[in-house]
């Protein structure tokens, strides 16, 4: 799962709402743990929340037990509300999406 990494894409809530910086760290998080050949399941979740200068992390999988929390510091304006972000691997392209996007 999530090995090609030319058929991403965000939808259009994902575009508008979430910083450019966000986005790409959910991605590198995921292409880390690519290349460290750990089991991916389709589904990745991030949960995000704001605090002072700077945006918590917490990123889970579905199936699969695993938990880690990272932490960007946030240089102009204010960091996000607290959000849940998906990212789900179909196999044939991966998409960052918000879970209520999904059906």
């Amino acid at each position: 799962m999530f090995e090609d990494q030319v058929r991403r894409f965000v939808t259009d809530r994902i575009y508008k709402e979430i910083p450019p910086r966000i986005i790409d760290h959910l991605w590198w998080v995921i292409d880390g743990l690519v290349q460290a050949n750990e089991e991916l399941s389709c589904i990745q979740i991030f949960k995000l929340k704001g605090e002072e200068d700077r945006q918590n992390i917490i990123h889970q999988q579905l199936n699969v037990p695993f938990f880690k929390e990272s932490t960007i510091h946030i240089v102009d304006g204010e960091p996000l509300p607290e959000s849940v972000i998906w990212a789900v691997d179909t196999g044939e392209f991966q998409t960052l999406l918000f879970p209520e996007e999904m059906y």
